[in-house]
């Protein structure tokens, strides 16, 4: 009776509150009730610890600690309010699943509007951006607080605010005030023209950027081609549980990519008691989608910061970025022109591909000749392929595709990763992964559920290899090892003798020498029923620190292999490691996909994917013995101790030798940005247990994971996801993957001294959290990894 009164006058629309009485040290919550339609019902029953969460006795005995949740029952479209229910990110591949693509007309320049939050204090980027896109008609607004020189004038809005000299007090602190004031710009002009009719007749698209952030447009429009703008869509990289706990909202950074129509549901809403400013421009952007029922995907080409260096080496890597669609930051670098200028390079190697009919070889005659492209000088990305693969084709008809993928993992049982790549995130009373016994990692555990990949009747298998991945001694003696030495503050001798320990450790040969022992013990490719361009071999060279996202991995490999013929007939690429690679042909070529450092070496601790094809060739491949040459800045060894040199030496001999050895072998490497090399680099938004998901989502393979509780929380999350969209996918049939059990709410923590600021303002703020009478919430533009956890 007590608790139904007291939730009546706290919640009257039907909040969950739940008690905890004293039992222990730790507590249960048994008693939690629900009013609805009348009638109350057990919800759940939940397990708090009272260390953990400060709690104390009230004078009847009760804890003084409340939860209140409110239930999402109302679909948000109708009531057109935020709940804790709609406060979930969507992937692109999740999106992309659910949505058919669009068969419209391209979308023309000029049907694209990008507004640009800008400053006269930085006129200098505003310059830069505007530089970068003066070959295009894509309609372009600079939003500024006063007029900029360096662009003309028919291109910017000012606002009246602005001209009366008013700024929007968007937040408090140190901050400069013209900060807050830029918070409010993009929204501001959204409101003053909440139909693009008014302004800006014909446009479908508008992306929303910082002055700071690049944009490629001519990937934009590519990409918006395949979606329809009369639905409400938001694209852009996703912050979630980062800088707002429980919250999940746009990076305006990374660019913010709306439908015409979600721009026409967002505009007459903004800075309006529906929508009202949140302190930053993409936490009330984000909100205000959530409240409209306006999906926001995470599009991982969208780049919230520089991401163009997730090898963690000396330079940046712009084969990171060949097909993304924006970069929050890159206008800042000093050299950002020679960078544009590097990427056209690289994209020029598609008309040289052209030229030469599309084929390729490695130490050919025809490539010595100049008749086909060298493969060796030939880099590329995986998410780009396609375009190359279409663009030989030239529309010519294509033979059925798709069918079942056949997996094959390899794990170096012996492999660890060089130990001070983990001192950085070290934590006390965490084993170290070196500590580790060797056990297969828990994310293979999503091989069992490869039915919630699409239910192709994919099959697995797995072998271990109880070794340690190493060069050959052919390679060490070919190597200038004085040089090597010098370069790493060590002694010939030192070098010598360490690598004799690794021989002694493994006796059976190099890394090459074990998986092709490893091939040749697979499962006879007539066996697996499928073509060699759709078995594909996974090398795990640290099994303790490489996760896999097996769901992910799945959905490119299949689409790789969709581009060529299924069928399990004999390929001519397969026979000879020199013979010439036809990438317009429907036999498959010898494909591998990894993390490419330049024309370095390939970054083994994100693993390694070959096809059949490639394995027959590697098969096929005489003995090298090459020299390992290492590069000053890319391969700079100074660490503090003659054993972390050594480890980092070898470190690098492996990757310089996967590299050539791949290259000189004919097989066609495409670098994959989404195989991570270090999880230090790509998950800044993570804690132990609690990883950033739409990172983990969108990657492949992340490399350094620094704790066996990541992994593992990361295998559930990818698994969790699978199964639900397959779920959602296969509605009306037998589910394909069990559903698990979890509440359908999300949680708020209310200190109760005295009664709680319960009204509807104070809830629907995300991220809130309410102690006494007070609303807090957390968000901080430098991240702080011990309030999350929190």
């Amino acid at each position: 009776a007590a608790i139904r009164s007291q939730s009546e006058r706290l919640a009257p629309d039907g909040a969950l509150l739940a008690f905890a009485w004293p039992r222990g040290p730790w507590s249960q919550l048994p008693l939690a009730s629900a009013r609805a339609g009348g009638r109350w019902r057990v919800a759940a029953e939940m397990t708090l610890g009272r260390a953990s969460w400060g709690m104390r006795q009230g004078p009847s005995g009760l804890i003084s600690l409340l939860f209140c949740v409110q239930l999402g029952e109302v679909h948000v479209a109708k009531s057109g309010r935020w709940f804790g229910q709609e406060e979930r990110f969507v992937s692109l591949a999740e999106y992309d699943a659910l949505h058919p693509r669009y068969e419209g007309e391209p979308v023309r320049q000029d049907e694209v509007l990008i507004l640009v939050m800008a400053s006269r204090s930085l006129d200098q980027r505003a310059a830069l951006v505007e530089q970068s896109w003066a070959d295009t008609k894509v309609h372009r607004i600079f939003l500024v607080d006063d007029w900029l020189e360096s662009v003309p004038r028919e291109k910017q809005w000012r606002s009246m605010a602005a001209e009366r000299g008013e700024q929007h007090k968007g937040g408090s602190g140190p901050v400069d005030a013209s900060y807050w004031d830029a918070q409010g710009r993009q929204l501001e002009y959204m409101r003053t023209f909440p139909q693009l009719s008014d302004e800006h007749s014909g446009v479908k698209w508008v992306m929303l950027a910082d002055d700071d952030t690049w944009v490629h447009m001519r990937r934009v429009l590519t990409f918006v081609e395949n979606y329809d703008p009369a639905v409400p869509v938001f694209f852009t990289y996703v912050l979630s549980d980062a800088h707002v706990l429980g919250y999940d909202y746009p990076c305006g950074g990374s660019g913010m990519l709306l439908s015409a129509t979600a721009y026409e549901m967002l505009a007459p809403r903004l800075l309006s008691p529906a929508c009202p400013l949140l302190s930053f421009n993409d936490l009330t952007l984000g909100f205000c989608a959530h409240s409209q029922g306006i999906p926001i995907i995470h599009h991982p080409n969208m780049h919230c910061s520089p991401d163009v260096n997730r090898a963690m080496r000396p330079a940046e890597n712009l084969l990171d970025i060949q097909k993304g669609l924006a970069v929050h930051r890159l206008p800042a670098f000093p050299h950002f022109a020679q960078l544009l200028g590097t990427l056209e390079q690289l994209q020029n190697q598609f008309g040289a591909l052209m030229e030469h009919g599309c084929k390729l070889a490695a130490r050919s005659r025809e490539a010595d000749r100049g008749l086909v492209l060298d493969s060796r000088r030939f880099f590329w990305t995986v998410d780009a392929f396609e375009d190359i693969v279409k663009a030989c084709r030239a529309g010519a008809p294509q033979t059925p595709r798709g069918g079942a993928l056949h997996l094959d993992f390899v794990f170096f049982g012996g492999g660890v990763p060089v130990a001070r790549y983990q001192k950085d995130r070290r934590t006390p009373l965490v084993a170290e992964p070196r500590m580790h016994g060797a056990r297969w990692p828990d994310w293979l555990e999503q091989a069992r559920s490869l039915e919630c990949a699409g239910g192709h009747g994919d099959s697995f298998a797995a072998q271990w290899l109880d070794s340690k991945p190493r060069i050959s001694r052919r390679q060490l003696e070919a190597s200038d090892l004085e040089q090597m030495a010098a370069e790493s503050d060590l002694s010939v001798e030192e070098i010598r003798a360490s690598f004799a320990n690794l021989e002694r450790g493994v006796d059976r040969g190099s890394w090459i020498s074990e998986l092709k022992r490893a091939v040749r013990r697979m499962k006879p490719k007539e066996a697996t029923k499928v073509g060699p361009g759709r078995q594909w071999l996974f090398l795990s060279f640290a099994p303790s620190t490489t996760f896999v996202n097996v769901f992910e991995s799945v959905r490119m490999l299949r689409a790789v292999s969709d581009l060529y013929r299924s069928d399990a007939g004999e390929n001519p690429s397969a026979s000879d490691a020199r013979s010439v690679v036809d990438l317009s042909a429907e036999d498959a070529p010898p494909l591998g996909l990894a993390y490419e450092y330049f024309d370095y070496h390939v970054e083994h601790d994100a693993g390694l994917w070959l096809n059949r094809v490639a394995m027959e060739r590697i098969l096929r491949c005489p003995a090298l013995n090459h020299p390992l040459v290492f590069d000053q800045g890319a391969h700079a060894n100074d660490w503090d101790t003659e054993s972390e040199r050594l480890s980092l030496l070898w470190h690098n001999a492996l990757a310089i030798d996967i590299f050539r050895t791949l290259r000189f072998c004919g097989v066609l490497v495409l670098h994959t940005p989404r195989m991570i090399p270090h999880s230090l680099a790509y998950l800044p938004y993570s804690t132990y247990r609690r990883t950033h998901a739409p990172s983990v989502l969108s990657a492949m393979t992340i490399g350094n994971v620094p704790a066996r509780e990541q992994m593992f929380a990361m295998t559930q999350l990818v698994r969790r996801r699978a199964c639900q969209l397959q779920r959602q996918l296969n509605a009306s049939k037998a589910p394909l993957c069990p559903a698990e059990w979890r509440p359908p709410f999300r949680m708020r923590v209310l200190g109760v001294p005295t009664s709680p600021a319960f009204t509807e303002r104070n809830w629907y703020l995300p991220g809130a959290r309410f102690l006494g009478m007070s609303v807090l919430a957390f968000r901080s533009e430098h991240f702080l990894p011990d309030a999350q956890a929190v």
